[in-house]
């Protein structure tokens, strides 16, 4: 899908979506882990290691969790963030109404930057709002993924180039292509990759194990 033509006027609301791939990516990771708690509990039973047991049959609960979330989701095909003039939202996937409301007229700062959370590294959406503390600002992050605005993808950079604009009061938004660097896109750590590995490194050693022992 061609990205839409720079400068491109948008008017409010502007809605956007997850894409398929970001559900389907999940999906199979579920798979994986279903997979490996499938092959482990028969090898438990064996030798009667009831932990192990529980465990795999942890890993196909979670799995089928997993898959009834995604599919959910991708069904519903509900919107994750909506741009408005006075304001924006954020919603969450799992619940009918709006997880947070921000009007324009309390925000005193728009940010995007880099956050670490556990192995991975995403794009955090910092957003500064007048409160009661002792400072007058408290501080809302929420993550930014790439994301649909009707059928054009675009990236965290782009999505908060139309967030900046609201913020700045302009009256109708206007699209511009910002490529995004290897670096500026989704970082894994060296930790995330190594239990990536060994998941199917377990996972191939298993099945091996299943089928010639």
């Amino acid at each position: 899908m061609s990205k839409v033509i720079d400068n491109l006027a948008i008017s409010y609301p502007v809605t956007f979506y997850y894409g398929v791939k970001r559900y389907f990516t999940v999906m199979i990771g579920c798979l994986i882990i279903g997979m490996l708690g499938y092959f482990v509990i028969p090898l438990a039973h064996q030798d009667e290691a009831w932990i192990v047991v529980a465990v795999g049959w942890l890993l196909i609960l979670t799995s089928i969790f997993g898959l009834i979330i995604c599919f959910y989701a991708w069904f519903q095909k509900k919107p994750v963030v909506i741009i408005e003039e006075k304001g924006f939202s954020f919603f969450n996937i799992l619940k009918r109404h709006q997880q947070k409301k921000i009007l324009w007229q309390d925000v005193v700062s728009i940010d995007l930057i880099p956050w670490t959370h556990g192995y991975i590294t995403h794009w955090m959406l910092s957003v500064g709002i007048t409160s009661n503390n002792l400072d007058g600002i408290k501080v809302i992050r929420h993550p930014l993924k790439p994301m649909y605005l009707e059928h054009v993808m675009l990236n965290e950079k782009e999505v908060f180039y139309l967030l900046e604009q609201a913020f700045a009061g302009d009256t109708v938004l206007s699209y511009q292509n910002i490529k995004m660097r290897l670096s500026d896109r989704l970082v894994m750590s060296f930790g995330f990759w190594l239990m990536i590995v060994f998941t199917i490194t377990g996972l191939v050693a298993a099945l091996f194990i299943a089928i010639y022992a």
